[in-house]
């Protein structure tokens, strides 16, 4: 059995957006949308019956990878007007028969818990658990002030060395980002959607060809945006993390002279990430979003 991109459930209809309906996508799906290599697109239509004339109206719609494994990265959303009346729960629906016909035994679901409140009492309710959760905020740049912990910190291994992320294995990146920052094992089609190019201010400690520590970054409209910063975990507890500090700024100003300009500083953080966590907790600082992941398991079909 193969999923049909026309499906009908219940009044609803399901298909593929046409070109000229990309706008919609965008619109309803921004997230989606700004990655949206090797994503499938659906919108749901409601159908009605008015004055025994047959009508159609869109209702909402979805997206999500298939990575042939699993359905990853789901989002959703539902027409503000046809919110509270089972049509979130219906696209849920939706995405499980197709998950189902073509076997796929989980699917992963993401959302910002902190700007989309109703999400996660939403995505419980049918069937999905919390697995990880990045929280992302902001301070300005001059208060992170970590020269009193680098002068306690160990040195950089004798046999060392500091790598920019293009010259890096990234599969190395991507697995050590999946394990100890999104807690997930490394899915499929994360080589083919991570661009290492919009990371250039990033650094990667290499010990031959494994690679140590790194951390992600890049300079936009003066914030510094440091979404990862990993260690392996046999290399925690010396600090070596730290050391990775000033050799961004270093690449920061070898790169173009902006380290003056810098106003703000943005990073992300894994509720297992404790250190990270008590250095944010000496600062003042606002959370900008809390990135969760959700897993439901697909069960067989019911009688």
């Amino acid at each position: 059995m193969s999923p049909t991109p026309g499906a009908l459930s219940g009044n609803l209809i399901f298909r593929e957006p046409r070109e000229s309906e990309l706008a919609l996508c965008r619109m309803l799906l921004p997230e989606a949308c700004a990655t949206p290599v090797d994503r499938l697109f659906r919108l749901a239509f409601e159908s009605r019956e008015t004055d025994g004339t047959p009508t159609t109206s869109l209702a909402g719609a979805l997206s999500y990878r298939d990575d042939g494994t699993d359905f990853s990265g789901l989002r959703l959303h539902v027409v503000k007007n046809r919110r509270r009346g089972a049509i979130g729960s219906r696209l849920v629906d939706y995405v499980i028969d197709q998950a189902r016909a073509l076997g796929r035994s989980r699917i992963f679901a993401d959302a910002d818990i902190h700007n989309e409140p109703d999400a996660e009492p939403f995505l419980t309710s049918r069937g999905f658990a919390i697995i990880g959760r990045v929280t992302s905020v902001e301070t300005e740049y001059v208060q992170m002030k970590t020269q009193d912990r680098l002068d306690s910190a160990e040195g950089l291994p004798e046999s060392s060395r500091v790598v920019a992320l293009e010259n890096a294995p990234i599969d190395q990146i991507l697995e050590m980002y999946a394990q100890h920052i999104a807690n997930l094992p490394m899915m499929a089609g994360m080589l083919r959607t991570f661009r290492a190019e919009e990371y250039p201010e990033s650094v990667v400690l290499m010990i031959g060809d494994r690679v140590i520590a790194f951390m992600l970054a890049q300079v936009k409209d003066g914030v510094l945006y440091v979404p990862a910063w990993v260690s392996r975990p046999d290399y925690r507890g010396k600090r070596i993390g730290l050391r990775l500090i000033p050799l961004m700024r270093k690449r920061i100003a070898e790169r173009e002279p902006i380290i003056g300009k810098l106003k703000r500083l943005r990073f992300d953080f894994a509720d297992v990430a404790t250190y990270t966590a008590k250095l944010t907790a000496e600062v003042n600082y606002n959370i900008v979003r809390i990135s969760a992941r959700f897993e439901r398991v697909v069960g067989p079909a019911g009688p």
